[in-house]
């Protein structure tokens, strides 16, 4: 199961670089993305309780059977220090504690993935923001630079009375906000 979970990581950090020019999408992905890894988060943890529950397990069974026969683990007095010692050494607790050790490195893993959509998202909104802003600027280059044609062939009075009118516009504008 590690090799599952350990290659959809690499799908999903894949996934975490944004195309600004295709906003619409990525925003649209954002939420599937988010849910894709908050699933797999708790799925690890999952992993990582049960990778927990079977070391105790482990270390449980092992105390009883040497308990029951210290000699056949090269113990001569039981202690709780010569128990411990013993369990420690055995194989079969060994990979118990690698398997937690490897099941909360992965559930670890996940969790800083979510962090990254979450700040994935973030992102995405100063880039949408910044687009919008963008555009408007560049709206309103457009008209400035169509005025500015107007003017440049226009005559006196036209000019006059294209300024008196945003004059007008202005003070409308100032009066309703």
């Amino acid at each position: 199961m590690d090799d599952v979970f350990k290659q959809k990581l690499e799908e999903l950090r894949a996934k975490l670089p944004i195309d600004k020019f295709n906003l619409d999408e990525e925003c649209r992905n954002q939420a599937v993305l988010y849910d894709e890894v908050g699933d797999l988060r708790t799925k690890t943890r999952d992993e990582f309780h049960q990778a927990e529950n079977k070391l105790n397990f482990v270390k449980s069974d092992l105390y009883m059977k040497i308990r029951h026969d210290p000699a056949k683990y090269g113990i001569d007095k039981i202690t709780e220090a010569s128990l411990e010692a013993a369990i420690n050494l055995q194989p079969e607790f060994i990979e118990a504690q690698e398997d937690l050790i490897d099941a909360g490195g992965l559930s670890d893993s996940f969790g800083n993935l979510l962090n990254a959509v979450e700040q994935r998202k973030s992102m995405l909104k100063e880039l949408v923001s910044l687009f919008l802003v963008q555009y408007y600027h560049e709206k309103q280059d457009k008209d400035l630079v169509q005025s500015a044609q107007k003017m440049n062939e226009g005559t006196e009075e036209e000019i006059t009375k294209l300024r008196n009118k945003r004059f007008e516009d202005n003070k409308v504008e100032s009066v309703t906000e």
